[in-house]
């Protein structure tokens, strides 16, 4: 996502205090290839990943590394076990979907974009795609062969098999330990013959329990009247149709129960929340649950936390709230 807390003060706080050193926060990756995103260094030691990256040769390389917080595994999930196409294109990355005609007519898929690119070494649009076969699993295959159940996070983003992977999780999203979870769906037709639909991702987790929180859209130009690119690789622009996003869905405050409702738990989905700037929903959190949180912490000093730094230097969080309800004017635009 790209609206990041830079300065989490709930969460260094906690950090600060090793609450998660017993049971560190476990990520997900799904489609790793470049990294972890930096997003996750703020948990510091704190945190496990498990990636996914079916191109073994990246795969190796990020092993090589030989970080003690994350394992890659090289392999390609979907809904279930069988043989898919796999389109690699010119440079870094593929999908198991051809570019469709829509794309075809993208400022992102002219050949002078291609040939201009700054980092050719990146991206997920691909040119002149060619197949090859490779198996996949499903996600809820993959966890019960390697006997993992603690999983708080999980980012999908595999250019159009999104949905797919996500229709593999059904059992494990009926355990209650998933958190949140991040996934990219079209809002048009950019890859043959994939399902990856925003519609389809809000109603398969709305039905688990699951609301969408935050929503990164990204535009893409028709190379009819090109507009300029956000990056250095022929992908998003700064004007034209959404064609895609990348959808941020949590457990419903007031749907969490069984392992949700550990300390531990609400504490993780708390700190989620204020870096992704919902400190709202964060304060939401620590109010709805403060008996079970106030077993191991106050829950006052926690919400101090949360208060807006322009205001922290004056007031403590009952002392914001009751700022707010007498000067509500105060929080309205001044034109």
């Amino acid at each position: 996502m790209e609206k990041i807390n830079s300065n989490p003060r709930l969460l260094k706080y906690l950090i600060s205090k090793n609450v998660f050193q017993k049971n560190p926060f476990v990520v997900v990756d799904i489609g790793a290839s470049g990294g972890i995103d930096s997003i996750w260094n703020l948990f510091k030691n704190q945190i496990r990943f498990i990636c996914f990256e079916p191109d073994e040769v990246e795969c190796n390389k990020l092993n090589q590394l030989k970080n003690a917080d994350r394992l890659f595994y090289p392999y390609a999930l979907s809904n279930k076990v069988q043989s898919k196409d796999f389109f690699l294109g010119d440079f870094v990355g593929g999908s198991f979907y051809k570019n469709s005609n829509l794309f075809k007519k993208l400022t992102a898929s002219s050949q002078e974009s291609w040939n201009e690119s700054q980092d050719k070494g990146s991206g997920s649009i691909q040119k002149n795609q060619k197949s090859i076969k490779i198996q996949t699993i499903s996600f809820d295959e993959f966890i019960k062969a390697n006997s993992i159940e603690a999983i708080d996070f999980i980012k999908i983003d595999t250019d159009g098999e999104d949905f797919e992977i996500l229709s593999g999780m059904k059992n494990f999203l009926q355990t209650d330990e998933l958190i949140g979870i991040t996934t990219e769906m079209f809002f048009n037709e950019i890859a043959e013959g994939s399902n990856n639909f925003y519609f389809n991702h809000g109603n398969f987790l709305k039905e688990r329990g699951y609301d969408i929180y935050d929503l990164d859209i990204y535009k893409y130009s028709r190379k009819h009247l090109p507009s300029k690119f956000l990056y250095s690789i022929p992908a998003q622009t700064t004007k034209g149709q959404i064609m895609w996003g990348q959808g941020l869905f949590f457990k419903s405050i007031e749907n969490l129960k069984n392992n949700n409702l550990k300390v531990s738990k609400l504490l993780k989905q708390a700190c989620l929340f204020e870096i992704h700037n919902l400190e709202d929903c964060a304060a939401e959190l620590l109010i709805t649950y403060k008996e079970i949180i106030e077993k191991e912490l106050d829950s006052r000093i926690l919400l101090n936390l949360l208060v807006p730094e322009e205001y922290t230097s004056k007031y403590n969080f009952e002392e914001y709230i009751d700022f707010y309800k007498k000067n509500t004017k105060e929080f309205f635009p001044k034109y």
